[in-house]
């Protein structure tokens, strides 16, 4: 593939691909008999989602690990409404993309993959990293980085031009990014930033 830097986008893939924390609040009810709304947790990590429900943080990963890393999990959970359509729009338009994404090591990383094969996106490079290690290493060739978490993105101040939060459970966030809560939001401001 040739790759054109001046229009590569890198992606994170949980919450801004997939509704993959939707599974988690999920595996939390059905696995754990916790009620919870992930909008309340997702600016937290995991230690402070244990403190807020009163459980161990045992419980916590291991919910993490089913929602997140499983692929009986995985393969059940949608991708954000327009998520697959809108990057196959942008990749007409000349647009490239990569997934950089908390997976740890290739077996955690092979469900993502597979998950976004059967959807038509497996051509996309996906680089996976360890957990709470900051992406920035992996994305100084990007022109633009797309993350539901604020606190990946202001790991790449400075490496990535423009920074674009993906708040599809619109959190309220106090933030200086650009801000979308749709996929059609989203190919919009990136057509705007990366003309």
């Amino acid at each position: 593939m040739n790759m054109k830097p001046e229009k590569l986008i890198m992606l994170d893939f949980d919450s801004t691909i997939a509704s993959s924390h939707e599974r988690f609040g999920y595996v939390l009810e059905n696995r754990f008999g916790i009620k919870h709304d992930i909008r309340d947790s997702h600016k937290m990590d995991n230690d402070e989602i244990a403190k807020l429900l009163g459980v161990p943080l045992d419980v916590i990963k291991e919910a993490c690990r089913i929602a997140f890393w499983s692929d009986d999990f995985l393969k059940n959970t949608n991708p954000l409404p327009g998520a697959i359509e809108n990057i196959l729009d942008l990749e007409k338009s000349g647009y490239f993309f990569k997934i950089v994404s908390a997976r740890d090591n290739e077996e955690i990383a092979g469900p993502a993959k597979t998950w976004l094969s059967d959807r038509g996106l497996g051509h996309i490079p996906f680089v996976f990293m360890t957990y709470g290690e900051s992406k920035a290493p992996y994305v100084s060739d990007c022109v633009l980085g797309m993350d539901d978490v604020p606190k990946n993105l202001e790991m790449m101040v400075g490496v990535v031009p423009h920074l674009v939060l993906m708040n599809h459970y619109k959190v309220d966030y106090d933030t200086a990014f650009n801000t979308v809560h749709s996929w059609g939001e989203a190919n919009h401001l990136i057509r705007k930033l990366v003309p």
